[in-house]
């Protein structure tokens, strides 16, 4: 077994070789790594205060979320999942768990045999509207208000233009060899 050592080694030896990596320059590491954090901060603090009045997940909110702006207050499972970035399996779970607590349904989509909907129940519906008041006072402290307004129309868009990049799959075939600067 090689030592720690040697390994490190072989890997930044491995790291050196690649000619095509295009590192980040200062000012995109201060974006990458200001990205991971505040986006785990937030998400974090507003997980922990959604759990602290409710006892639901901040995923769970964002079930009850997607289904109270949907017609009927209804999704596909499927359009739900896509929403969310889960995959069916782990989806079918949390609507089962939020089921059991009487948050949600499902009924069968008509006329197709597999199609399932989760629907927003009553409870669900009271639930959403005791917890918005504080969960958007939270986005607003620990994200929006900290936007200054005439910067909101280009965080907007960059944020909208990652996320679509994202979730379209457009990042498939966009990997590109072109070299950058030099690693510093």
């Amino acid at each position: 077994m090689p030592s720690p050592r040697n390994t490190a080694t072989a890997r930044d030896e491995t790291v050196d070789s690649n000619e095509d990596v295009r590192w980040l320059d200062g000012q995109e590491m201060q974006i990458w790594l200001s990205f991971l954090e505040a986006s785990g901060r937030v998400l974090g603090h507003i997980d922990q205060s959604i759990k602290n009045q409710s006892g639901l997940s901040h995923e769970d909110y964002e079930v009850l979320a997607h289904l109270s702006g949907a017609d009927g207050h209804r999704l596909r499972m499927t359009e739900l999942s896509n929403r969310m970035i889960h995959s069916q399996s782990r989806l079918t779970q949390r609507i089962n768990r939020m089921a059991k607590r009487g948050l949600v349904t499902r009924e069968k989509v008509e006329n197709d045999g597999r199609g399932t909907f989760a629907v927003l129940t009553d409870e669900g519906w009271q639930i959403m509207q005791q917890l918005a008041p504080a969960h958007l006072a939270d986005v607003r402290l620990r994200l929006i208000d900290l936007i200054e307004e005439d910067e909101r129309p280009v965080v907007a868009a960059v944020l909208k233009r990652v996320a679509e990049f994202s979730r379209d799959g457009a990042w498939q075939g966009r990997i590109t060899s072109s070299r950058a600067a030099p690693r510093p």
